[in-house]
């Protein structure tokens, strides 16, 4: 796929400028592919290689005149695999289970429908939050995290200053006072209902032992509870964001590791 003269070079190639707001929740497809191939994974000598790279755009393809439907674009595909596993050995010493491919999107997991083997075999990268996705296989495939195209330096608003949620102190203040009584309503009303367990404070065993014997928690708290996942989001968040030169620990990193522990693959023929 060097050519870049053919119709269809940009679906594979790098995406000129994946920082492009129209690229939209399918930035995260074209970020991987060029940290990619700006990391020191990427070698000349395939019979060295863990694993094989199909480096289709399904965003591509979605904007393609000559694709565009779900139809079109699973059709690709497949002729995509057919083609790679009649020109190169590496397919079918494998059985293609070490070769993985990017999409994002709901039209993205439809990609890999017309061809059994890369649907069985190969390893989908797939901005997906649920193991229970159709066409998801969780022994195998990887959720990749899904981020839409901003500045790296954007800095995340406490939840004080988000309007949605707090405009002022006084806010502040009132929404606790709310809660306090919210609290003490709950209280009056279920505190003599034996089919609950209700306190305020810690409970008198184990967290672990509570989660396991109940059908759900209810957890009557306010700001400080917005608070704390605004901190943990800001120690996460290295690892949620997408660099052309790759960084330690970060979104391309995280998605390496998931590959790197799948490579206890023995090849049939070399």
């Amino acid at each position: 796929m060097n050519n870049k003269s053919s119709p269809f070079a940009r679906i594979f190639l790098p995406h000129p400028d994946p920082t492009d707001p129209r690229v939209g929740n399918y930035f995260s497809e074209h970020a991987f592919k060029l940290a990619l191939l700006r990391s020191p994974f990427v070698t000349q000598h395939p019979e060295k290689a863990h694993f094989f790279f199909m480096p289709f755009s399904i965003n591509a393809m979605r904007n393609h005149p000559l694709l565009r439907s779900e139809s079109s674009i699973s059709d690709f595909v497949a002729k995509y695999v057919l083609r790679i596993s009649t020109k190169f050995l590496f397919w079918n010493a494998s059985g293609g289970a070490d070769h993985f491919y990017v999409c994002c999107h709901s039209v993205g997991r439809e990609a890999a429908s017309k061809h059994i083997t890369l649907r069985n075999n190969a390893i989908q990268l797939t901005c997906s939050s649920s193991y229970f996705q159709r066409l998801y296989s969780a022994h195998k495939d990887i959720a990749l995290p899904q981020v839409w195209p901003r500045h790296s330096d954007e800095v995340l608003n406490p939840p004080n200053a988000r309007k949605r949620f707090l405009h002022n102190q006084y806010k502040c203040w009132m929404e606790n006072r709310s809660l306090r009584s919210l609290r003490q309503q709950l209280l009056n009303l279920w505190r003599n209902d034996t089919s609950f367990d209700i306190f305020s404070g810690h409970p008198s065993y184990p967290y672990e032992e509570g989660f396991r014997r109940s059908k759900y928690c209810l957890h009557v708290k306010g700001y400080e509870t917005y608070l704390n996942l605004y901190r943990n989001l800001c120690m996460v968040r290295k690892h949620f964001k997408w660099h052309a030169d790759p960084v330690s620990y970060d979104a391309f990193h995280m998605t390496a590791y998931q590959l790197w522990v799948r490579r206890g693959l023995h090849r049939l023929v070399t």
